[in-house]
């Protein structure tokens, strides 16, 4: 279930922040501010995806306070409500604040909540790309770590080849090529065999490794008692005899 978004809404008379309240607040969660000073606040400690804000304030005028929210907080939208005699504000607003779009005051609810709509879809559009630029950023980290560790394991497993193949090699052909005493070519064939069985214990783990990458192998999750594990296991030393 999507989230209900959350708008901030910022003016210096109270019924004004009462009355968009009253006509938004079945939609999304309201914030108001009674001024530049309390807004920043609330969006320091809350999470805003949406920014409008009164021009003609005391203290900080609209145009500055959305500009400082642009600065500290470029994600949510900005949206400018201002009077009709305001032409060099929303001049402002454009060019330094970068605001979505202004509504002229008295703002008309139909108008209004139509622009906050197309602003918040706007909004959310930024976000899902934002969070897919991550999560691909994120999977090319990871692929570029598997490339790594196989092309690791790939030379590990050559080493852990090569050792039993020059072994088999090289012995293979001390017996063909010299005549030794049959005590001396029986310890060359121990050591050939023994070579040979490492380098397959050898392709038996990398077999094993590709199954578990193909998903070829059900690895099931089972409680174990691990003194009836043990027991079986176990090995039984015969008793010394008296």
């Amino acid at each position: 279930m999507r989230r209900k978004f959350s708008i901030l809404y910022v003016d210096d008379e109270e019924s004004n922040l009462r009355i968009f309240k009253d006509t938004f607040r079945r939609n999304y969660i309201i914030f108001t501010a009674i001024s530049g000073k309390e807004g920043i606040e609330i969006l320091d400690n809350n999470t805003i995806d949406l920014v409008l804000s009164d021009q003609r304030m005391p203290e900080m005028t609209g145009v500055e306070f959305l500009r400082y929210t642009m600065d500290k907080y470029p994600e949510p939208n900005r949206i400018l409500i201002t009077g009709y005699s305001d032409i060099s504000a929303i001049e402002n607003a454009i060019n330094h604040a970068h605001i979505f779009q202004y509504v002229q005051k008295p703002w008309n609810e139909k108008k209004l909540s139509s622009v906050i709509k197309s602003a918040l879809s706007i909004y959310d559009l930024e976000q899902e790309n934002k969070k897919q630029k991550t999560e691909l950023i994120e999977a090319k980290r990871k692929a570029e770590e598997s490339d790594r560790l196989k092309t690791e394991f790939i030379q590990n497993m050559s080493h852990e080849i090569r050792t039993p193949l020059n072994s088999i090699l090289g012995f293979s052909g001390l017996i063909k090529e010299s005549e030794l005493p049959a005590k001396e070519q029986g310890r060359y064939i121990d050591i050939i065999l023994n070579s040979g069985n490492q380098l397959v214990r050898v392709i038996d783990d990398i077999l094993e490794i590709s199954f578990l990458e193909t998903k070829q192998v059900k690895v099931i999750d089972k409680k174990i008692c691990l003194n009836d594990l043990f027991s079986e296991i176990s090995i039984e030393t015969p008793k010394e005899e008296k």
